[in-house]
């Protein structure tokens, strides 16, 4: 084993570069998992070997599939491994803190790490391709640690269940609540982590396929109609919204317009099996016809598409506008989801308001279920200007076992901006995550008005940790404003109304859709006109794209990763 010692004031440097090759990767998954515990070796990843003698040799010791071995560090020092690729590669922490780097070439340099797993947490995986087959994996520590390597290429869902029974168990949120099972009993791990998570608290961790997952966050790609609809006061089912480049989106229609059939057959009696038989599968989509009859006109309109994958669109629909009783121009956007790609369309748009000379901003979030909470902090920065730079956003807490976890997170400032004194928000029980982050953490600093209805209350995040082509989004960790305030019974809404389904966002039916018209009312003259009324949304159905959770949840940023500064053998 080769034996580096290292020093570690340059790892900031290495971090933000590092952080965008990790983003841009596309061969690459990292995670990190937990341990049980009981300080040995995972039954499914190999039985461990005799400890290794650190100065035995000069090469890296080989790590073959299906092996594992014990190794000792100091502090500040790094073990450097051969180790197969597209391989998981396990790291278990018996005592202290050790942390596990893939690289391609032997050395460890910020141009050759393909995959790097720092948590505090038992487990850390790893797992990366090589055209030639052959990895290397650093393991180092800023204080002395136990561990154990090991190469597993077991992928059954024996495998999967027990690394999310061992996640759940260590650094999960409410660990302490997880119940003793037998994960090989289950056939599913989405099912297993259904019953291992406390529904009381959270309904919302889960196991999801990888590549559809990073394919949305990261790209915006989804696959299916592109719709979703809610049946409306008077029992008709409408469309609350539509992305521009999804079939039914690129076939013209529109949020209000009523769905009436699918395949000639009423919606009302359509079943799920009928349904799976009209519209085919992702491998083999069937063009079906569907008939709307129009929001704004009444005529009955006839599409016929078939489910394919699309881009989203996270931006909806933005405007600005005059209001009578009112000097100042009035900006309105609607955002659907803070992903990776909605830095571009958010730039574009906060541009367009500031050209327009907006005073005052309308943020409609009454359907955006979160994303990755940088997006929030950064269109938060965007909103109120340079005066929050540096100022506290947001504080997260783990659980009990690991308090050194716990982090801040402050804004910075970012361009384009409104520098805007006060923010009027459109929420519902949809808001959630990231979208509640984004109002929360600007309590504290202006003025934030919600109007619609009281939102989720979901103030965990997670960090979307990968093995075996599954990805687990345990709720990890709980934040406050920097008042200490939580959103964990929701956002009440200051101004009750009603989603006003019958009509489009801003001004594109003719009148004023109800909920910004109950936003531009408080702008105007600072009263709340609506009752409490919930009765456009009572009954709601949904049909979201196949891919898109319904509370896609807040996602920790890819931000606290860091490599030591290597220094040459013997120094």
């Amino acid at each position: 084993m080769r034996k580096y010692f290292t020093t570690m004031p340059t790892a900031n440097a290495l971090l933000q570069s590092l952080s965008v090759l990790l983003l841009i990767s596309l061969t690459v998954s990292c995670g990190s998992g937990s341990g049980d515990g009981n300080n040995q070796p995972n039954e499914d990843e190999g039985q461990a070997s005799e400890m290794q003698d650190p100065e035995a040799e000069n090469n890296p010791v080989v790590l073959d599939t299906g092996a594992s071995i014990t190794g000792a560090l100091e502090a500040n020092e790094i073990d450097v491994y051969r180790v197969p690729a597209d391989t998981e590669i396990i790291l278990t922490t018996q005592n202290g803190d050790a942390n596990i780097a893939l690289h391609e070439v032997e050395e460890l340099t910020e141009d050759s790490v393909l995959c790097l797993a720092r948590d505090q947490f038992i487990e850390d995986n790893c797992r990366a391709s090589s055209t030639s087959g052959i990895l290397y994996a650093s393991v180092y520590a800023d204080e002395d640690s136990t561990y154990t390597i090991s190469a597993s290429s077991d992928c059954s869902t024996e495998a999967i269940n027990r690394w999310v029974y061992r996640s759940m168990q260590d650094y999960y949120l409410f660990a302490d609540q997880v119940p003793t099972i037998n994960p090989d009993n289950y056939s599913d791990p989405s099912e297993l982590i259904e019953d291992l998570r406390d529904d009381t608290v959270d309904p919302y961790s889960s196991v999801r396929d990888t590549q559809s997952q990073q394919a949305f966050f990261d790209e915006g790609k989804s696959f299916g109609f592109g719709i979703a609809f809610f049946r409306d006061a008077e029992g008709d089912l409408r469309i609350s919204y539509v992305y521009d480049d999804a079939p039914l989106g690129r076939a013209g229609i529109k949020r209000s317009d009523i769905v009436v059939s699918l395949g000639g057959v009423l919606w009302d009696d359509l079943t799920g099996e009928m349904f799976d038989q009209l519209v085919g599968t992702e491998s083999d989509p069937l063009t079906v016809e569907w008939e709307f009859v129009d929001g704004d006109t009444g005529e009955v309109k006839t599409v016929s598409v078939a489910r394919s994958e699309y881009t989203i669109n996270t931006v909806l629909y933005a405007n600005d506008y005059g209001v009578d009783g009112f000097s100042g121009r009035v900006g309105y956007l609607v955002f659907k989801n803070f992903l990776r790609i909605s830095e571009q369309e958010l730039d574009s748009a906060i541009a367009e308001l500031v050209d327009a000379g907006v005073t005052e901003l309308v943020l409609d979030l009454r359907y955006n279920g979160g994303g990755y909470t940088y997006i929030a902090r950064r269109l938060a920065a965007q909103i109120a200007g340079p005066s929050l730079d540096g100022l506290r956003a947001v504080s997260y807490e783990y659980n009990s076992k690991y308090p050194d976890a716990n982090f801040d997170r402050d804004f910075e400032t970012a361009t384009p901006n409104l520098n805007l004194s006060r923010l009027v928000v459109l929420t519902r029980e949809d808001t959630a995550s990231s979208s509640e982050l984004l109002i929360n953490s600007l309590r504290p600093y202006m003025e934030v008005i919600t109007v619609g209805e009281t939102t989720e209350g979901k103030p965990y995040i997670s960090s979307g940790r990968d093995f075996c082509g599954k990805t687990i989004n345990a709720m990890e960790a709980q934040g406050v404003n920097a008042n200490g305030v939580s959103v964990i019974n929701g956002i009440p809404a200051d101004c009750y109304a009603a989603d006003d389904l019958s009509r489009n966002y801003g001004l594109q039916s003719g009148a004023v859709e109800g909920m910004l018209q109950s936003a531009l009312d408080y702008i105007t003259d600072g009263t709340c006109n609506g009752a409490p009324l919930v009765a456009a949304s009572r009954n709601a159905v949904r049909v979201l794209p196949d891919n898109e959770p319904a509370l896609v949840g807040a996602i920790n940023d890819i931000s606290d990763l860091a490599l030591p500064a290597q220094r040459s053998p013997g120094n």
